[in-house]
């Protein structure tokens, strides 16, 4: 997976910023290149921040892709 430039960890909580990060870098993405974004703690449902967050990643993602 060295060919990656940026992953992006989109999660709930703190729990799943762990699990995830300790998965991708044992798939060999460098913890540099791993980017995340935890929802706010106290501002209602982290899946709703996550399901609010995805397009707009999503979007970032593919108006970037070609540089």
């Amino acid at each position: 997976m060295s060919d990656y430039s940026l992953v992006i960890i989109l999660c709930e909580d703190r729990q799943h910023e762990v699990f995830m990060r300790t998965f991708l870098v044992s798939r060999g993405v460098s913890p540099h290149r791993i980017r995340v974004k935890i929802a706010p703690e106290g501002r209602g449902s982290g899946e709703q921040y996550v399901r609010r967050q995805y397009p707009k990643e999503v979007n970032l993602y593919r108006s970037k892709r070609h540089h």
